[in-house]
């Protein structure tokens, strides 16, 4: 199965995702909570996958996407946020994302 690496600033939407997906069969190789720490874990670790929120401390998801795009070889990046409206959606297609799923579609609600 697939090697990942889960990017989000929430610790409750990090532990879940990890359970989930190695209840699936796959591995999490690391899990971050800010965008130079995942950029870091990426380069260092090469997985097949990054579960990327936009909102992240210290280096922004889109402007992260964009650095992921740029290694080589570079994962494939699924952008999963609360972040709303077509531009995310937008800017996430034109920054390489494999695609693009909004955390209320998926019944995750955020305390503000």
């Amino acid at each position: 199965m697939s090697r990942i690496v889960i990017a989000d600033p929430h610790p409750y939407i990090r532990e879940a995702l990890h359970q989930r997906l190695e209840r699936s069969g796959h591995e999490v190789v690391g899990i971050s909570g800010d965008g130079r720490e995942s950029l870091s874990l990426v380069q260092r670790l090469q997985p097949d996958l990054v579960i990327l929120d936009l909102d992240l401390p210290r280096l922004g998801g889109l402007e992260l996407l964009r650095r992921l795009r740029a290694e080589k070889p570079h994962p494939k990046v699924l952008v999963f946020t609360s972040l709303s409206g077509a531009h995310y959606y937008e800017a996430s297609q034109q920054g390489g994302a494999a695609g693009f799923v909004h955390k209320d579609s998926v019944g995750v609600r955020l305390s503000p």
